[in-house]
């Protein structure tokens, strides 16, 4: 686990990584400090209001937030032995010049991640709810960053939120465009999909399940929406005649069910629906 700070005792600005150990894999309460290392970008200048921490999958370049004032970026650091954070030396750095059709650095970054292959970093805007992508003509590069783009969402993208967890034994995977499914892959079984409302979830999950299985969340804005078209034309005010069933669209509701009845009971023979 790793951690950055920018504080030392003495109030002087001194940007770190402390590094834990954990002897039991993904529990923090077992965390053992092994290393503190100064985040020097040269010079023995070190990191103002370091933040979020990425690594590239094979534990050899890190990437730390620089999120100080007027100055933001991300600073790439190279580690001579893989996840050991006390070996780093700084590379180089990615300083964000234009945010928001601003000429001036003037918001802080939150959150850096990569594509899989390395050709693209996205970096998180806290203040404008942005984020900035950049190609990477060297895959895990930041110095070859080119072709910057802002967007609250690409082209063609809705929300596309994803939430993707991977540990020893499998996965879960998330995507708040279908947030009813969950899904489980191991390398030994097909994937599971886990749905809400079911006996199998956790207690925590059922307790904030309020429909049963196969019903939507959102069914209760569909119903609040009926409402609104119902209680503007109470009110006399203007509707839309879609916005509510009629009291005709009622008795021809009805009337289909009872034909459905009869029909079942004369052997699923075709019926006529009164009109």
């Amino acid at each position: 686990m790793y951690v950055t700070t920018d504080k030392n005792l003495d109030d002087e600005i001194e940007g770190t990584v402390i590094e834990y150990s954990l002897s039991t894999a993904f529990d923090i309460t077992t965390a053992t400090k092994t290393s503190e290392t100064d985040l020097d970008i040269g010079g023995g200048t070190l990191m103002d209001k370091p933040h979020a921490i990425e690594f590239k999958p094979d534990g050899k370049v890190m990437y730390v937030i620089r999120s100080q004032s007027g100055s933001v970026g991300v600073e790439q650091f190279n580690l001579t032995t893989a996840w050991d954070t006390s070996t780093l030396s700084h590379d180089t750095s990615l300083d964000i010049v234009k945010i928001k059709d601003d000429n001036v650095a003037d918001v802080q970054i939150r959150a850096v991640t990569f594509k899989t292959d390395g050709t693209r970093v996205y970096i998180a805007l806290r203040d404008y709810g942005r984020v900035i992508q950049y190609d990477l003509s060297t895959p895990w590069d930041i110095s070859s960053a080119t072709n910057q783009v802002e967007s609250n969402a690409f082209t063609g993208e809705e929300n596309n939120l994803r939430i993707n967890v991977y540990g020893e034994k499998g996965a879960l995977k998330w995507e708040q465009e279908n947030p009813n499914y969950l899904y489980h892959l191991t390398d030994d079984a097909p994937m599971q999909v886990l749905k809400s409302g079911h006996s199998y979830n956790d207690e925590i999950s059922l307790d904030g399940t309020k429909l049963p299985p196969g019903h939507p969340e959102g069914i209760f804005d569909s119903m609040g929406n009926i409402y609104k078209g119902v209680a503007r034309a109470i009110r006399n005010e203007a509707f839309e005649t879609a916005e509510f069933p009629s009291i005709e669209d009622g008795v021809r509701g009805m009337d289909f069910i009872e034909k459905t009845v009869e029909s079942n009971s004369k052997g699923n023979v075709w019926v006529e629906l009164n009109n």
